[in-house]
């Protein structure tokens, strides 16, 4: 692993204390308590945790992956240095994946809502839209 960061992490215990709090990139919490497995059947390699019981692994592409304690995983950056820039630049990234649920399931039911409204618009001929603002309209 030609990673900088983590081994300066692991160089420097003081470095490793400023990884835990307040980024939570724990080197001492490397054991995910439930088996991960990439659909490939890729290693995985334990390099740390959080305080959540979430766990960081180096794939074999050098990528490295999230796995919480909830069973979901995702891929935070395309080396250690990258994922540890993520967690040092944006400290609340776990909650981006949850805003991007919230968004996708607000935008479909936006999207019905609008479906459901056209549908039951009557349609007018076009040249016979009233004008916004217009008795009529």
């Amino acid at each position: 692993m030609t990673d900088h960061a983590l081994r300066l992490l692991r160089e420097n215990p003081h470095l490793a204390e400023l990884a835990v709090f307040p980024f939570h990139f724990d080197l001492t919490r490397a054991d995910h308590v439930e088996d991960v497995m990439l659909a490939s059947d890729g290693p995985l390699q334990p390099i740390a945790g959080d305080d959540t019981g979430g766990t960081y692994f180096v794939c074999a592409d050098g990528s490295v992956l999230y796995a919480d304690s909830e069973g979901s995983a995702e891929i935070i950056g395309d080396s250690v240095d990258e994922a540890l820039e993520i967690l040092v630049g944006l400290p609340g990234w776990h909650d981006v994946h949850e805003i991007t649920e919230a968004a996708a399931a607000l935008l479909a039911e936006l999207s019905e809502a609008a479906r459901t409204s056209v549908r039951q618009q009557p349609e007018t001929p076009l040249g016979q839209q009233p004008i916004p603002g217009s008795p009529a309209g």
